[in-house]
């Protein structure tokens, strides 16, 4: 009963979210008294991670070693963003004072309380226009900061992180800013690369939205990529080849919880392998717009 109740809640952390857990004590039953040896309860809160899709369970220690089958990612990278606090078995008394101030309490029962980070409810247009049908659009030019940026583009960095109601990146920033030739077009002629996966949050109105992303290689090599948006496979197995031929693809996206969540991989394979073909993603530029006439900004 009592692992029943600690996994009551797993349907409330919401995909693309982050994780981590709290307790006085995971040896402590109300039924076993104390439980020596083990700590059966430190394990069950892991189900939380599986419910929905891209989870990441900051405390599991398993991603920190290479025999077990978990994909790694950088912990400290996430250290103080996490969306939700598990906390297990503490007291009434307890307050909860260093999270209250950022966190919302969503689900509380006997041993069990769950918190979510704050969250605001306005979204930030300022960076959006009016295309000339009246049409809702943002772009985002990818590339170092000491690059030119392209006309009427929001720069994004590989270091540009997510702020709640704007854009920017969730996991780990990307690896690495590639600058290319100046005969190329502004806003495909630089770009972000990793190996690891990048995840692009964006919030914007619920809606239908047409979105075009652009993908060029700048450094010589042939790029393999992948890019899921909301949840959904969009571009599969893309050959970006090695001589600087700018690719686009465009893709139709229904958003209805005000977020777009691109994701970027390249194949599990990450060692380089072969002569200019490289193992890493590379990612331009995006440009996305909304599908029905919006005269609000």
């Amino acid at each position: 009963m009592e692992i029943a109740e600690e996994v009551s809640a797993v349907d409330l952390i919401e995909p693309h979210t982050t994780y981590t857990i709290r307790s006085p004590s995971w040896n402590k039953s109300d039924s076993l008294g104390v439980v020596k040896y083990v700590a059966p309860f430190v394990h069950a809160v892991a189900l939380y991670g599986t419910v929905n899709k891209d989870i990441g369970h900051l405390a599991n220690y398993e991603a920190s070693y290479n025999y077990f089958p978990v994909n790694h990612f950088n912990h400290s990278y996430y250290s103080g963003k996490e969306d939700y606090v598990i906390a297990w078995a503490y007291p009434e008394a307890e307050e909860f004072s260093d999270l209250t101030p950022n966190f919302d309490l969503i689900h509380s029962i006997k041993n069990l309380k769950v918190f979510r980070r704050k969250q605001t409810n306005d979204l930030d247009l300022s960076a959006w226009y009016q295309a000339d049908d009246g049409r809702l659009a943002i772009k985002f030019d990818f590339q170092g900061s000491s690059s030119e940026l392209a006309n009427g583009c929001q720069l994004v960095t590989k270091d540009h992180r997510y702020t709640y109601g704007k854009f920017g990146w969730v996991t780990q920033p990307p690896h690495t800013e590639f600058s290319g030739d100046k005969k190329i077009d502004s806003l495909p002629r630089d770009c972000v690369s990793g190996t690891q996966d990048g995840v692009f949050k964006l919030n914007l109105p619920n809606g239908d939205y047409r979105i075009t992303s652009y993908f060029c290689s700048v450094d010589a090599g042939e790029h393999k990529v992948y890019l899921m948006a909301n949840s959904r496979k969009v571009i599969k197995k893309l050959i970006v080849p090695s001589d600087k031929a700018v690719i686009k693809r465009t893709y139709a996206v229904n958003v209805t919880d005000r977020e777009l969540t691109q994701v970027i991989y390249t194949s599990r394979e990450r060692v380089q392998r072969g002569t200019g073909k490289h193992n890493h993603w590379v990612w331009n530029g995006f440009v996305i717009e909304k599908s029905q006439t919006n005269s609000q900004l």
